[in-house]
């Protein structure tokens, strides 16, 4: 078989395969930030995340570990998703 990526039932991507994030991307997190946001935009990709709450303003630094553990859903940057 060739190609890196393994695919499950209906090809869907199969357990393990990480999502590629981009600055600008926006993701929703599993649990609320203290202002009662749950929407974060993505300022910096790399060994870790930095992400800013589209509601209050708030600058947070992830792990990427910890960041794609807590990401419950993610909208690309060409959707026009807005925050709030």
């Amino acid at each position: 078989m060739s190609g890196s990526r393994s695919y499950g039932i209906m090809g869907v991507p199969a357990l393990g395969v990480k999502r590629a994030y981009q600055v600008g991307d926006v993701v929703e997190m599993r649990k609320p930030h203290p202002c009662g946001g749950a929407a974060w935009e993505v300022l910096r990709v790399g060994i870790d995340f930095r992400i800013r709450c589209l509601r209050c303003g708030r600058l947070a630094m992830l792990e990427r570990r910890d960041f794609e553990r807590k990401v419950k859903a993610a909208h690309t940057a060409d959707a026009g998703v807005e925050g709030g």
